[in-house]
């Protein structure tokens, strides 16, 4: 709908300029209309181009027929969570580590590699980790890791969706298999404070902080979390009471650890 919209709107504006050019050459007229609409592509940002099953824009790639609201922004310029891009500046470390919980294609896992000394990026979808991998590439500060977060070691189940950005663990084995790690299990540099973690893992946050019990008592980073019932506010809350919480919107939450 988006993307219809805005053809419409870049073909009305180069029928408005096109009537009012003067009657030259044909070549003429058509490099000037050429000229205008890399103009008015360009404001809107767009940049992609397809190959094969994929599509890249701006830099970033992903499976083509995916339908997720991140990569339908992409593809008409817009950018995804704009919010999110501050509160990484904001809470930048460039001697920390971020730990992006759900990193899906990287977006925001390439904002933490300018902002941190070191990212790791977990995505348990082995074609969307393909994704990942491809997009950080270039970032030599950022590790990926196939696997999901939890609360233990083990192997887990994944309900994949149409939409990439709700797949999500169950509990039964009717899924993709994959592999899911606690936080806690993760060798991380122990010179480096965990400054940063970031989770969109569509109904999973509990069991994600459940494994990353020792990490956030003994190094206290800024979370950044999705909740769409209270329940992950709830259980941070009541288990890590040196959190306060702060509301970004109605469905996104920031907890800041305070002073001992």
């Amino acid at each position: 709908m988006i993307t219809s919209l805005l053809l419409l709107l870049a073909l009305c504006t180069i029928i408005h300029v096109y009537n009012g050019l003067p009657q030259w050459k044909d070549t003429r007229a058509l490099t000037i209309l050429a000229h205008h609409l890399s103009s008015v592509l360009a404001k809107l940002n767009w940049d992609c181009r397809t190959d094969g099953e994929d599509k890249c824009c701006r830099g970033i790639c992903f499976k083509r027929t995916d339908k997720s609201g991140l990569t339908s922004g992409l593809k008409v310029g817009a950018k995804h969570e704009p919010w999110m891009g501050g509160i990484i500046a904001k809470y930048g470390d460039a001697h920390g580590i971020a730990i992006d919980v759900g990193a899906h294609i990287g977006y925001h896992s390439l904002k933490m590699a300018d902002h941190f000394a070191i990212v790791f990026a977990l995505e348990p979808d082995p074609i969307t980790f393909g994704y990942l991998h491809k997009n950080t590439g270039k970032k030599g500060n950022v590790k990926c890791i196939n696997a999901a977060a939890s609360s233990v070691d083990n192997d887990a189940s994944l309900s994949r969706d149409t939409i990439s950005t709700r797949s999500t663990l169950m509990d039964t084995k009717d899924g993709v298999n994959v592999r899911a790690r606690s936080l806690d299990s993760l060798t991380l540099d122990g010179t480096l404070p965990v400054s940063f973690i970031k989770m969109d893992v569509e109904g999973h946050e509990v069991k994600v902080l459940q494994g990353a019990t020792n990490l956030l008592r003994t190094r206290r980073p800024v979370i950044v979390y999705e909740d769409h019932t209270g329940a992950t506010t709830s259980f941070l809350l009541r288990n890590f009471a040196f959190y306060r919480v702060q509301q970004i919107n109605p469905t996104n939450y920031l907890a800041l650890p305070q002073p001992c």
